[in-house]
């Protein structure tokens, strides 16, 4: 086509006079984009309307390779800007292409550009509430407390956008002193909780509240916990105590023999002292020491410079704890970190579980099983022998039946779990993570071995995953590279260098249309 057409390599489109390089970088056709520069052709030609070069349009669609190649190999200018003085940085953090942001940093892009609105890259990845690229950024040396030409920093851009995992991170991550942050003011006077109230959003206003609360806030929260969890610790906690009052004060006189409630006695120590052992057991966080640092910038540079094999092996990334994540772990927003084998967060217990205490959770819910059977025997037993019609017992009846219903489906349902080498988090997200499927993209557990199998690796998985919280990534990798049917990337939530094919007008025109009247107006 090249060849019978020679002038249409130099051509333009009638809409906006964009080149046949704007679109091949749009769509990522390194092919044609390579004969263009053999054949002469500028690949750093301008849109008439936009200003951006063909460098700007590959960064919407996060085409590293692309970039890269019009940088390193066309000598394209890595810090051009656009009418609005956007830089192909700021683009990439604006569509959340963590890896190219990455690839752009290192390769000596001036990442505290600023745009016309005085917006730096994380202002942008706040305002568009890309909490991996904003972590990333914030990581690579951008302040969390600059203020742009509106007087807004990215906590008031986040609080706008109502981007709670932003704000989450700004408060809790960023090395900007918390009180100072959130009591920063923008040009009209206004905090960031200001400007959440203002808009209506509550989980933003939570947030904030809970990062400079005031003495009725940390009153509220040091009795109901942030999340108003210590509710059902304290219904527990008052529930134990007064179905035990009535078991010890009414039931034992009246009906039972002593072995049945030394029985009863010795299962409530159990349950109490399982309780405890699960509330208080770490459940397995992943060192961010300087190997798991090394090993995450390792991992971004093999992304950027191009040298995995493909998409899929791009391991996943934690931005926030700043590691490549083993398998089967999960970024946890309760304790800010990365927990190996997470299974879930359980307010009841008030603990993360994970890998290094699911067997003390286990012994608890198996605990309160019999302990609540137990209870329930009891009260039928009172009922049936002593007075059909004891208030005190029916209530205590009804209680612990509901109770009883709850213990056996938990029961039930975390067996099944174990019998399938699966966690919490994995069941309900199957369909996230590829390491759970095979290359029919049917579902396939690559760690089970069997219920007899599956029941010991659990026995041993404290140990497991506290010596190395990496052995499943370990494992997977030999059962990938042994075939077997499985796909050999990471996990489902890693981090993608995705082809979207939408609409030339949806993303060749990038969204510079909030003009921070956006936090502002």
């Amino acid at each position: 086509m090249m060849a019978q057409f020679p002038d249409a390599a130099h051509g333009r489109d009638s809409q906006d006079g964009a080149t046949p390089a704007h679109w091949c970088a749009l769509f990522g056709n390194m092919e044609i984009l390579q004969e263009l520069h053999d054949d002469g052709v500028r690949l750093d030609s301008v849109v008439e309307t936009s200003g951006m070069q063909p460098v700007h349009w590959a960064s919407t669609h996060g085409h590293t390779d692309v970039v890269r190649f019009l940088i390193a190999t066309a000598g394209c200018n890595i810090d051009a800007v656009d009418v609005k003085k956007t830089t192909a940085l700021v683009i990439a953090a604006q569509y959340d292409h963590s890896v190219l942001v990455f690839y752009l940093a290192k390769a000596r892009a001036d990442i505290t550009l600023l745009d016309d609105c005085n917006d730096s890259a994380l202002h942008w990845a706040a305002y568009k509430g890309n909490q991996q690229t904003a972590a990333l950024l914030h990581y690579l040396g951008l302040p969390a407390d600059a203020a742009d030409a509106y007087g807004s920093t990215p906590l008031h851009l986040a609080a706008s956008r109502n981007a709670p995992h932003v704000i989450e991170y700004l408060i809790d991550e960023s090395s900007t002193d918390t009180e100072k942050l959130v009591a920063l003011k923008d040009n009209k006077g206004r905090t960031a909780l200001e400007i959440a109230k203002g808009r209506g959003h509550a989980l933003a206003v939570r947030l904030l509240q809970r990062a400079a609360p005031s003495l009725r806030t940390r009153l509220v929260t040091t009795m109901l916990g942030n999340d108003g969890s210590k509710v059902l610790f304290y219904f527990y906690v008052i529930n134990s105590a007064l179905c035990y009052a009535i078991y010890a004060f009414v039931i034992v006189p009246a009906v039972g023999t002593t072995l049945q409630h030394q029985a009863y006695t010795c299962m409530c120590v159990a349950m109490q002292l399982t309780y405890i052992r699960a509330h208080t057991a770490p459940p397995g966080v992943v060192d961010t020491g300087p190997k798991g640092r090394h090993d995450y910038e390792e991992a971004m540079k093999a992304a950027a410079e191009g040298s995995l094999s493909d998409a899929t092996s791009m391991p996943a990334l934690c931005h926030t704890c700043r590691i490549v994540k083993p398998l089967r772990s999960k970024h946890c927003t309760t304790l800010k970190r990365c927990v190996s084998m997470f299974d879930h967060y359980c307010p009841y217990i008030g603990n993360t579980i994970g890998g290094a205490n699911y067997v003390e959770f286990c012994a608890f819910i198996f605990c309160g099983l019999v302990n609540v059977g137990q209870s329930v025997g009891a009260a039928v037993q009172y009922l049936l022998v002593v007075n059909a019609k004891a208030p005190f017992i029916w209530m205590y009846l009804l209680d612990y039946s509901m109770v009883l219903l709850m213990a056996i489906l938990m029961n039930q349902y975390h067996l099944s779990l174990i019998l399938r080498n699966l966690t919490t988090n994995e069941d309900m997200n199957k369909h996230r993570y590829t390491y759970l499927r095979n290359d029919l993209n049917q579902f396939h557990n690559p760690f089970s071995t069997g219920p007899c199998g599956n029941l010991m690796e659990v026995c041993s998985r404290r140990r497991t995953v506290l010596e190395n919280p990496y052995v499943y990534s370990e494992t997977f990798r030999k059962l990938a590279s042994g075939g077997g049917g499985i796909e050999a990337g990471g996990g489902g939530d890693g981090e993608r260098a995705s082809i979207m094919h939408h609409m030339h007008d949806e993303h060749c025109q990038h969204d510079h249309s909030h003009q921070h009247g956006r936090a502002g107006n």
